[in-house]
Formats: structure tokens, sequence, C-alpha cells
């Protein structure tokens, strides 16, 4: 029953995700924390059975530590993307994953962007959103949904989204496709984790 959401904002990426980890009939904990912090402007969300959601998620998560380490370079948001799609389509004959995952990032015009591109200065914050899926396939998209959620509320996201959304307003959308599905599934999906990325770093908001 889980879903997973991710939005862009004007400045930011509003993610959110059920707290539930359960199987069959089965409820382990209604607590479950399924975005993984990559690095102080980067989220990582899974769908998936645990055990492949938590350890790929820790895989990539450890691999971009170390490639920063390495080489003293932070991938970006969009790099970040395309080596996590490069691991889940490596694995894809080997031992797949069945995870599916939502990458939200929020990078900075560089100085050397600014002198390209005027009307952005150097800082300006760029929101970015990649859906991944667990054949390795990604698109970057203005929304995504991964799970249950994308049933129900691809078509609220299709008629609410615009661009340079705030903050409340992005807020609004996904307390509308939190409703729905409680609104349409028997078992409620419970607690409900909400993120936003900014320039400021990752910080949770009460919904």
């Amino acid at each position: 029953m889980e879903s997973i959401f991710g939005i862009v904002g004007k400045d930011f990426v509003l993610v959110a995700a059920d707290a539930k980890a359960a199987r069959s009939i089965l409820v382990y904990k209604d607590d479950e924390d399924k975005m993984v912090q990559l690095d102080s402007h980067k989220l990582l969300l899974g769908a998936g059975p645990q055990s492949d959601r938590v350890e790929f998620s820790e895989y990539i998560q450890k691999n971009l530590k170390l490639y920063e380490l390495r080489n003293g370079v932070r991938l970006d948001g969009s790099a970040t993307a395309n080596y996590i799609r490069g691991e889940l389509a490596r694995y894809l004959r080997q031992g797949p994953y069945q995870v599916n995952l939502l990458v939200g990032a929020v990078d900075q015009v560089s100085k050397a962007e600014a002198q390209l591109t005027p009307e952005k200065a150097a800082g300006t914050p760029i929101p970015s959103l990649h859906w991944i899926d667990y054949l390795g396939s990604m698109v970057k998209m203005d929304y995504g949904v991964h799970g249950y959620g994308s049933n129900f509320c691809l078509s609220i996201l299709d008629k609410e989204w615009q661009p340079n959304l705030t903050l409340e307003e992005a807020t609004r959308i996904l307390k509308l496709c939190r409703n729905e599905l409680d609104t349409r599934f028997l078992v409620r999906s419970g607690k409900w984790i909400f993120k936003v990325i900014d320039g400021n770093g990752i910080r949770e908001v009460q919904v």
C-alpha cells in the first residue's frame, strides 16, 4: 500500500512518503522513513520490498560519499540520478533490485553558468526531480509518484501542478493526494512524512 510523491516548486522540491512498513496483512512499524539523505541538498525516496529498498538506498548513499571523498567533487542532481539509474541497470541481469525511486535535488547556479546565462544569478536554486523505475528507466519530471498512489493521484497532480508553485500550494496538492488515498483504500495509509529541499538544505515539514 506504499506510495511516494515528489513535486517541484519555484525554488524547492517537496517530497512525501507513507511511513508504514508492512508485508501481506502484517504491519511491522508505522514510523519508517523511506527517504535517504544523499547529501545536504539531495534526497532519495524508495518504494519496494523493505530489503531491496534499504540495501540499495544505503549502497547509493555510501558510494556517492566515496566518490566525493575520492574526487573532491559533489555530483549535481542530474549526475546523481544518472549514476543511480546506471547502477539499477547494471544489476538488472545479475541480482535485480525491485525498487522504484524518486531523486529530489536542489543545485545552485555556478559563477560560470551565471556568465553564460545572465538572467540567472550565481547561487540561484535549481530544483529537480527524477523518476526512476526498477528496470532502470529514468525521466526528469515536474512531479512524480511511485506505488499505489500513482493509480489515483497522477490526475490530481496533472490538474493542479503549475510552474513556480509556492510551498503552500505544493503542500496543498500533496494533501489532496493523501486525502484521495484515504478515501479510496479500505486500509488507511497512516502517518506520512513530508520533507522539503531548498537552498538552505533539507527539513521536515508538518502537514
